[in-house]
């Protein structure tokens, strides 16, 4: 809960009566370590927090919200330790020769990545995560305990899927799986200097691969510290990864496609590289400098001094006729809804990301992001993707304009009084 409402002591202590969930406020014994961000310098005070056990305890204190004229900023997992992850789920479907969507860190949040998009491993093949969403149970605003589906509030689930999140508090998600048990993948990796040749290289590339093969271009700056493997410590790399699943319509590679399906990958442009190998999607489906491994949120002191550069561009190829899994009909909205369904109208989406451990380095970090974004102005598609803006940003800066207008429609039925707090703001019709 997010207000500048201070609440007496008897108002905290009802609430608390109220919930099987912890709730902390200003002055508690562990209120600071509670309200911290996965991104530490970020620095929230709300006036409560609650870390909800079930959706009842959710819908109580949106309820108990309203009526202290509180506003709520709902949060789930993002890359820190509560709610189900994507180690959760890949390797529970995996052992049923399944595939989900997922996002490539392990550790990533499921809620946050789908409602923002989801673009992970597969877009090309398969689409968007949040296309593939069919049900949500969901608090609404007013406190109310739903379950929106193809046939249950549709513009509700239409709403959530496509606004990421901003019309309620997702409490769980039901969504298609893809019978992919095995794919072909590979990385190659060069000095940065190389960075030209590749990114030149790369884009004519993409222009003849079919729809079952995803990459990604990345010119990472990794830090040296001992969680990033020997080999790449404190380097400056120009690598290519792609991953190819091939026909995957009975759930297995057919024997005669694994020649072919390493060609694919293999004959990534001006790379050679550690070559391709067959994986297990669901054990695989992570970002090959993770190895299970997490680069400290802040690094120590005593490590050196921090290099503001140290970070990656990412570029994916994302262009396919089936960017949108509803034109295939993978997703089960009402045929209505599916020219406003998520989708990223471009053929690449870019995202340039650095270190910052610390306020004073956000700065350094924005200097170094800003020439690319500027030099890339000329062929902006217009909006962001969601889940590559890690700011506050109006939601038609992130949202093409049809699904904004249509969103701004269904909001004002469901938060009129945009009691949500969303870091993407959804104005209601006539506000």
């Amino acid at each position: 809960m997010s207000s500048s409402i201070t609440m007496s002591r008897p108002s905290v202590e009802t609430l608390r009566a109220m919930l099987a969930a912890e709730l902390f406020v200003p002055g508690d014994p562990g209120y600071d370590r509670a309200r911290r961000a996965w991104d530490l310098p970020v620095d929230r005070r709300p006036a409560v927090l609650v870390f909800a056990a079930s959706a009842v305890d959710v819908a109580r204190a949106v309820r108990f919200a309203r009526s202290q004229g509180m506003r709520i900023a709902p949060q789930g997992t993002g890359r820190g330790p509560a709610g189900a992850r994507w180690e959760d789920v890949a390797a529970p479907a995996g052992d049923y020769g399944l595939a989900a969507l997922a996002g490539t860190p392990p550790y990533l949040g499921v809620t946050g990545y789908t409602l923002g998009g989801g673009i992970g491993w597969l877009p090309r093949r398969y689409g968007l995560a949040a296309n593939s969403v069919t049900a949500v149970e969901i608090v609404t605003p007013d406190g109310r305990l739903a379950r929106a589906d193809a046939d249950h509030e549709p513009e509700l689930l239409w709403a959530v899927r496509a606004g990421g999140g901003s019309v309620g508090v997702v409490s769980a998600l039901e969504m298609a799986l893809y019978p992919v048990s095995k794919v072909h993948a590979g990385a190659r990796f060069l000095p940065i200097e190389r960075s030209s040749d590749v990114l030149h290289g790369w884009p004519n590339w993409t222009d003849t691969v079919p729809d079952e093969l995803t990459s990604r271009a990345r010119l990472p700056r990794l830090p040296a510290v001992p969680e990033v493997p020997a080999v790449l410590r404190g380097r400056a790399l120009a690598v290519v990864e792609a991953t190819y699943v091939g026909d995957s319509r009975h759930g297995a590679w057919p024997d005669r496609s694994d020649a072919r399906a390493q060609s694919r990958v293999r004959h990534i442009p001006d790379s050679p590289g550690p070559g391709v190998r067959a994986a297990e999607y669901a054990h695989g489906n992570y970002d090959a400098g993770d190895r299970g491994r997490r680069v400290p949120r802040r690094p120590p002191g005593r490590r050196g001094r921090h290099d503001p550069s140290a970070g990656r561009t990412r570029r994916r190829h994302i262009d396919s006729e089936h960017r949108d899994p509803a034109s295939r009909g993978r997703a089960r909205a009402r045929s209505h809804r599916r020219r406003y369904q998520p989708k990223i109208e471009a053929k690449y989406a870019i995202l340039a990301s650095g270190i910052a451990p610390n306020p004073e380095l956000y700065d350094a970090v924005r200097m170094h992001v800003r020439p690319l974004r500027d030099a890339l102005a000329p062929w902006h598609a217009g909006y962001d993707y969601c889940n590559f803006v890690d700011a506050p940003a109006e939601a038609e800066l992130v949202l093409l304009a049809a699904s904004h207008e249509q969103l701004q429609k269904v909001t004002a039925g469901y938060d009129p009084d945009q009691t949500m707090i969303s870091a993407h703001a959804i104005r209601p019709a006539g506000n």
